[in-house]
């Protein structure tokens, strides 16, 4: 087992090395990682504001793998991943925060967003676009550095253990996904999805329980 795990961390540093995750090195600062995490050739991370004292906001557990992006947008915002995770070519997106449990299987395609990104009100966000160019000219890495999160409604996500998040699903803010709940391949989830329940549809309806094992 320990010649395994010497293996699969000399794997992780090779990736680095070769450029297939440099996002992950340069936000070594901002990211915990479990023992035997598998992070994609594809895989990306970016925080977006990085304060002068580093501070990590993503948690990746161990025996997880991260196949997709996990984009962290201001301060104290968090994205943390519980063990034996599967997160497939999807992105997360995390204003405030978003928590995955263990053993939770995600597909590609999936969005996961705990903000609306802008407000609904015209005049919030009518100067958004050139507050954004000011910023990509400054810091293009970051071209949302100065955005007004004030009007911007977000609220934490949290998918609990055991979840099985079917492809081109998107999961908003506020939204809890019960422990061993199931959604349905392109689903849009709007409400709070009860544990051991399989859901499908624009917005996500019940469609039945799911008998727990045990």
């Amino acid at each position: 087992m320990k010649r395994i795990i010497r293996r699969v961390a000399r794997w992780l540093r090779d990736q680095v090395s070769q450029g297939a995750s440099s996002s992950w090195e340069e936000s070594r600062d901002y990211v915990r990682l479990g023992e035997s995490v598998i992070l994609g050739p594809a895989s990306t991370v970016d925080v977006k504001y990085r304060p002068t004292s580093p501070g990590v906001c993503v948690e990746i557990g161990s025996q997880s793998q991260v196949f997709g992006t996990l984009v962290v947008q201001r301060p104290g915002a968090y994205i943390r991943i519980g063990e034996r995770t599967q997160i497939g070519a999807s992105m997360l997106v995390a204003a405030c925060g978003i928590e995955i449990g263990d053993d939770v299987l995600m597909a590609w395609d999936i969005t996961v967003m705990d903000n609306d990104s802008h407000s609904l009100n015209w005049d919030d966000r009518k100067n958004d676009v050139a507050r954004c160019a000011i910023d990509y000219r400054e810091t293009p890495a970051d071209f949302a550095r100065n955005k007004e999160w004030s009007t911007v409604s977000m609220s934490p996500i949290r998918i609990e253990s055991k979840a099985w998040i079917g492809f081109g699903a998107i999961i908003l803010k506020g939204v809890t996904v019960g422990e061993g709940a199931v959604i349905g391949a392109g689903s849009v989830v709007t409400r709070d999805v009860l544990p051991y329940t399989l859901v499908a549809g624009n917005p996500a309806q019940e469609i039945r329980t799911i008998q727990k094992d045990g």
